[in-house]
């Protein structure tokens, strides 16, 4: 056999080594986004199911009856009429809300919850912002943005 030949034999046994990697590659991709895919429905599964626990942890919480006194007192007294530690209960809520509006808003960013999803958390930022700074939850991040990029919009500002 003479080296043109060996040559020749050694050029096909590279193209079909060429071949083999291609497709393990191809296998490999498939797998690989098939995986992301999976992942990011598991993301979204716990995305939501820690929405609901916190929503279900919040009406828990009005339902407390140290709580549900202190919110019938703020609504009739405001603030002056409430106790340190009734103060202290709805601080406490008002702090958590805060924090709950704020992952829905980062779930809305990662795009694991859409806008019309969230609609009752933007709702909520306008109609509690001003209790939640009355009982020093100070909002920020997204949450203070959101809140006055809608009353930049509206004037209320």
């Amino acid at each position: 056999m003479n080296w043109e030949a060996i040559g020749a034999i050694a050029e096909f046994l590279g193209a079909i080594a060429v071949l083999a990697t291609l497709v393990y590659l191809t296998v490999q991709v498939r797998h690989s986004r098939e995986l992301l895919e999976r992942n990011e429905k598991i993301a979204l599964g716990n995305a939501y199911q820690a929405r609901i626990d916190l929503l279900v942890q919040r009406s828990y919480n009005y339902f407390i009856p140290e709580v549900a006194d202190a919110l019938i007192k703020h609504r009739e007294g405001g603030l002056d009429a409430l106790s340190e530690k009734e103060k202290m209960f709805l601080q406490n809520i008002a702090i958590n809300d805060v924090a709950q509006q704020e992952m829905s808003l980062y779930l809305e960013k990662l795009g694991l919850l859409d806008e019309a999803e969230n609609e009752g958390t933007k709702r909520r930022i306008m109609w509690a912002y001003s209790w939640w700074k009355e009982l020093g939850a100070n909002p920020h991040g997204r949450v203070k943005s959101y809140y006055e990029s809608q009353t930049d919009k509206s004037g209320d500002a």
